[in-house]
Order: C-alpha cells, then sequence, then structure tokens
C-alpha cells in the first residue's frame, strides 16, 4: 500500500469518525439522564482521543488535515426519545466497524494498522 493511498483510507476513516464524534455530540446535548449522559461523555472522549491518533497519523503521512463535514440538524427529544437515538448509534457503530474492518485489513503499515484495529475495537 502506498503513502497516499494509507494516507487517503485514514482521512476517510477520520472523517467517518469526525461525524460520529459529532453526532454523539448532539445527542448527549439532548440526554438529561445523568448516567446516560455520563456514557456519552465517556464515549465522546475516547473518540477524541481516537481522533487525535488519527490527526497524528495524517500529519506522519504528510497528509493535511481535513476540514471537518458539516454538522448535522439540531437533535430534539423527550422523554425516553433518547433510546432511539442511542439505538441508532449502535446500528451505526456497528456497521462503521463492518464497513472497515476488511480495508483496515489491507494497510501494509503495521503501526496505522495496529492502530486502526485498536479503533475499531473499541
Amino acid at each position: 500500500m502506498s503513502a497516499q493511498s494509507l494516507a487517503d483510507l485514514i482521512r476517510d476513516f477520520y472523517l467517518e469518525r469526525v461525524a460520529q464524534l459529532m453526532r454523539h455530540e448532539d445527542v448527549a446535548i439532548t440526554v438529561t439522564d445523568y448516567d446516560i449522559n455520563n456514557a456519552y461523555q465517556y464515549i465522546i472522549a475516547r473518540e477524541q482521543t481516537h481522533l487525535s491518533w488519527l490527526q497524528h497519523a495524517l500529519l506522519d503521512l504528510g497528509a493535511p488535515l481535513p476540514a471537518d463535514p458539516a454538522r448535522g440538524a439540531a437533535l430534539s427529544v423527550k422523554g425516553d426519545g433518547w433510546k432511539a437515538l442511542a439505538g441508532d448509534d449502535a446500528k451505526s457503530g456497528a456497521q462503521f466497524v463492518e464497513k472497515w474492518r476488511p480495508q483496515v485489513e489491507t494497510v501494509t503499515n503495521a503501526r496505522h494498522k495496529g492502530m486502526l484495529k485498536v479503533i475499531l475495537g473499541e
């Protein structure tokens, strides 16, 4: 795998993770239940760490950091409406792993492949 194709893969992976982080931030803002909000805060903190790793990988490859994708529409839920949002997030997370796992297996750089696998595993 060339350095450019690796940088492209990491960039695309990064942009999808940024979009997921933004979604989780939006959901966390709408959730008033303390325990659920705490869970989202933990998820957001880990995602921020993952994004830092990906940013450093792009810089290591000499690739520019891409602009963040557009944020989705504001969310509004009442009562237990957060459950549907959390369910959607779980489904989206599983789809992300399903999509990226085969692509990560093609990475020949051991350090970057290991990083991507850790992110997929969390």
